[in-house]
This record gives C-alpha cells, sequence and structure tokens, in this order.
C-alpha cells in the first residue's frame, strides 16, 4: 500500500474486512500486525466519532496546537469554510461540544481541524457518515483541493465519494495472514 502526497486513496470493503485496523496500523496505534511500515510523524486519523472535549471551540478546532496559536480571524474563516459560521458566538466559549453538536457538525469541525493542520499523511475512517452526500462530496473536493500537499486515506461506504478518488483499492484484494499476523495482496497467495 502506497499512498502519494497529493492523492486521495480510498479504501473500501464489507464491514468488518479489517479497513479500520489498516488505519490503526497506518496510524501507529496498532502493533498487531508484522512487517514494516513508513510513513512521516505528522500525521492525523480521524474516525467518524471524533473526540471532542469540554473547552472552547477554539480549542478543539486548533488540537493539539495551542488556541492562542491561531487568531480568531482565522478559526472563524475555517468554521464557516465547513458550513459553521453561526457559531461564530461560541469560538471562546467552554462547552461540552460533544454533546452540544450534531453528528455531522462534530465531523465538519473535524474537516476544519485538517485544514487548519495540513498533516503530510490524512487517514479518515468514515469521517464524513453523518453528513449527506452532497456534503461530503463538497467537503471531500475541499479537502483534495486545500491539502495538496496531503496523502489522503479515506475509509468509507458513501460510495459517491469513488469519483474523486485518484486510487480505489478493496478489501477483497488483500488477505491477512493469520499465521504470520501480516496484511498481503492477494495476489501473493
Amino acid at each position: 500500500l502506497t499512498l502519494k502526497q497529493g492523492q486521495l486513496t480510498v479504501l473500501q470493503g464489507p464491514s468488518g474486512s479489517g479497513k479500520s485496523s489498516i488505519l490503526r496500523v497506518l496510524a501507529g496505534f496498532d502493533r498487531f500486525a508484522s512487517g514494516m511500515v513508513e510513513s512521516p510523524s505528522q500525521k492525523l486519523w480521524i474516525t467518524q466519532q471524533p473526540y471532542l472535549f469540554k473547552e472552547t471551540l477554539k480549542a478543539n478546532l486548533t488540537y493539539p496546537e495551542l488556541p492562542d496559536k491561531v487568531s480568531d480571524s482565522k478559526a472563524l474563516a475555517l468554521l464557516e469554510k465547513v458550513g459553521l459560521g453561526r457559531l461564530e458566538p461560541f469560538l471562546n466559549h467552554t462547552v461540552d461540544w460533544q454533546h452540544r453538536l450534531s453528528g455531522g457538525e462534530q465531523q465538519r469541525l473535524m474537516l476544519a481541524r485538517m485544514l487548519l493542520l495540513k498533516p503530510q499523511v490524512l487517514l479518515l475512517d468514515e469521517a464524513t457518515s453523518a453528513l449527506d452526500e452532497t456534503t461530503a462530496e463538497a467537503m471531500t473536493e475541499m479537502l483534495r483541493l486545500e491539502l495538496k500537499n496531503s496523502a489522503i486515506l479515506l475509509v468509507t461506504h458513501q460510495s459517491v465519494l469513488v469519483r474523486h478518488a485518484d486510487q480505489v483499492l478493496q478489501m477483497k484484494d488483500f488477505y491477512v495472514n493469520t499465521r504470520k499476523k501480516r496484511l498481503c495482496p492477494v495476489s501473493q497467495i
């Protein structure tokens, strides 16, 4: 599996086929597999249920950076860009955002975080699942246009997003060698 800078790769497969497991390994959170993963240190992994904390909206947007490193005007511009401009009055309010925002709003906030941080590698695990297809498409295209120096791996069941991909991988083309605990291309069976 090779992810290239400036490209969007979509990884598809049925539930339980190992898509999220691959992302956990690539993010460095799972050492179950053997083999070698080469990737830059600047990675951002976003899941379908993002973790938000009881702090200001700006702190949730800028994490892991400190909120004072980003101007209010830049934070507001990012919120506006992802359709959360109505939250402007609450930018510096401390609230339990996990319970205050809908699933779709939480995912939009994570999209704004991606645009702010511009990671070298972006790992998205159903990161648009709470958005309607039209919005998910618009957000995916925005990532492609704004993160030209990022390698993006998107796991999704939203087939409409495939048209934005430079590369589409199907889990059926891989298998997990349980004896060696390794992910291998089917062609090597």
